[in-house]
């Protein structure tokens, strides 16, 4: 095995270009948090992960990878760049139960476009020993809240399957690790920005108070994009009860 790191680049349209960028500098602060000396050997569930580009660079340094995603087409292009890919159709709006633990759970560019974004959540922190979490969200230092609706993306890959996202606050995401006992670390780091024409991925930016505002119920936008945005965070988490909550999930 050897790192391969020519995988993570993607030549299609559809998840090359800037997700380039973001993919490698991701997994560069995946490997430098867990190191690739851990990665090596380790079941790893690779959530939303269309064309496959991460998952198949850990199967690389010698990781023992599951593809998943909603979209059939997106696993048979995993499919064709490796034959020998184990592959999952998984809605995630839906509770879902593998019926296994994995050492490490990827949930990149994901969480914003779910609907059931909680349940998901909580399902991902069941199946993992570890969760790699990045996702957009609000940027407001307390919780809130907007729904995402019917966006508009340049591919039918892009975006939430069920047609509704989510853009909610650190501090939402923050309490279901809290609720479920998993020790978390946020990386608000410099490192992980890409160049300033992508400025709303950036991790290294201060949140604000509020909002003062006053809703009357749940903000609708049409893009995780919005005034709302404050931009991206990175989260390690650590499930102390992997084994026991997978029996809590399959009640």
């Amino acid at each position: 095995m050897y790192a391969d790191e020519s995988l993570l680049y993607e030549d299609s349209e559809v998840f090359g270009g800037v997700f380039n960028d973001w993919r490698v500098k991701r997994v560069k602060k995946l490997e430098y948090i867990l190191s690739r000396d851990w990665l090596k050997g380790k079941n790893v569930l690779e959530l939303g992960c269309g064309y496959g580009n991460v998952g198949l660079y850990l199967k690389s340094l010698g990781s023992n990878v599951t593809f998943a995603d909603a979209r059939q087409e997106a696993l048979d292009v995993v499919k064709q760049k490796d034959p020998e890919a184990n592959t999952v159709i998984l809605n995630q709006e839906e509770k879902w139960f593998l019926g296994r633990r994995f050492d490490l759970v990827l949930h990149f560019g994901l969480l914003y476009n779910l609907d059931n974004w909680e349940q998901d959540l909580e399902c991902t922190i069941q199946h993992a020993g570890f969760v790699a979490l990045e996702t957009a969200v609000s940027r407001y230092a307390g919780p809130f809240t907007a729904k995402i609706v019917a966006p508009n993306y340049p591919h039918k890959l892009y975006g939430p399957y069920s047609g509704r996202g989510t853009l909610v606050s650190s501090v939402n995401i923050e309490h279901v690790f809290n609720r479920l006992g998993a020790d978390y670390h946020r990386y608000d780091h410099k490192d992980l920005n890409l160049n300033d024409k992508w400025s709303d991925y950036c991790y290294d930016w201060p949140e604000e108070p509020g909002p003062f505002e006053q809703f009357e119920g749940t903000p609708v936008v049409d893009s995780w994009d919005s005034i709302f945005l404050g931009g991206r965070r990175f989260w390690i988490a650590r499930n102390n009860n992997a084994i026991s909550s997978l029996h809590l999930l399959y009640k």
